[in-house]
This record gives structure tokens, sequence and C-alpha cells, in this order.
């Protein structure tokens, strides 16, 4: 009976000390707006790599903003993409393939033709893109002004 009581104390003590100081990896909240030369990015994807950790990926919202949920903490390599959200034949079906109505489906411009533009492929890259960024807070904001990596002509 002692042994049981023992061991119950330690268990409630462990769960106590988790309790405490927070189970798993400490996670932040990062958000902000992303820009092309001066310009808000409409559409696309930003991407966070902390170390040995899987990507943390968010949509590109109206406006250029973001935001990124449970992104863990650490040094984070930073991508951004933001390809044609309305690419040749993007309003149409593939041949032979209907609708289960028969209808046909309303397919519209996801952004403004005019909103979207190119960004340098070296944004895509982890590795290319030279943006980092360090997570140490819950919540933190991260504007990230792309510049045109080309030399002038």
């Amino acid at each position: 009976m002692r042994r049981t009581w023992h061991a119950a104390r330690i268990v409630a003590l462990i769960c106590f000390v988790s309790l405490a100081t927070g189970c798993g990896k400490r996670t932040g909240k990062v958000s902000g707006v992303i820009t092309f030369e001066g310009k808000p990015v409409t559409s696309g994807s930003v991407m966070f790599a902390p170390p040995g950790e899987p990507p943390v990926t968010a949509e590109i919202e109206a406006g250029g903003k973001y935001t990124l949920a449970k992104v863990p903490y650490g040094l984070a390599q930073v991508a951004v993409v933001s390809p044609d959200p309305n690419p040749p034949g993007f309003d149409k079906l593939p041949p032979g393939v209907k609708h289960p109505s028969g209808k046909e489906l309303p397919v519209g411009p996801r952004v403004e033709a005019k909103d979207w533009f190119p960004i340098p492929d070296d944004y895509a890259s982890f590795t290319d893109s030279g943006l980092t960024f360090e997570v140490n807070q819950k919540e933190a904001t991260f504007n990230i002004v792309l510049k045109d990596k080309k030399p002038p002509e």
C-alpha cells in the first residue's frame, strides 16, 4: 500500500511539472505582409522551414497578408511562391470531364489578373531565397520584403 501511494505521488509530480512547463515543442504564430518591389504579392504560399522540422505553410491572402500558426521556435528558412493563379486554360474542364449534374461549372479567376505579377523563382527555394526568421515568441510579425535580384541592365 505504501509503495502504491509513493508511486501515485511521483506520477502526480510528473504531471504537475509537465503542465507547468508546457508539453512538447514551443511554437509561435507569425504573420505579416509580403511585398515585391513595394507591391503586395496577391496570391501563392509562404513557407517556414525550422531546422529538423517539416515546413509550415500558409496561403497568401489579399493585400499580401499571411498568418502561420504553430511554427516551432528557432531560426527558420523562408520561401515564397506565387505561381500564376489563372494559367491558360484554368477556366476549362479537361476534355471529357463533366460535372455530375451535367451543368457547366462556373469557373472564374481566383485573383484579378491585374493584381498578380511574377516574382523571381529564387524566392521559391529555402536555400536560394536568402530569407530567414527567428521564431522566439508566441506571436511575431515578419513583413517579407522581396526585391528583384537581377542586376540592372
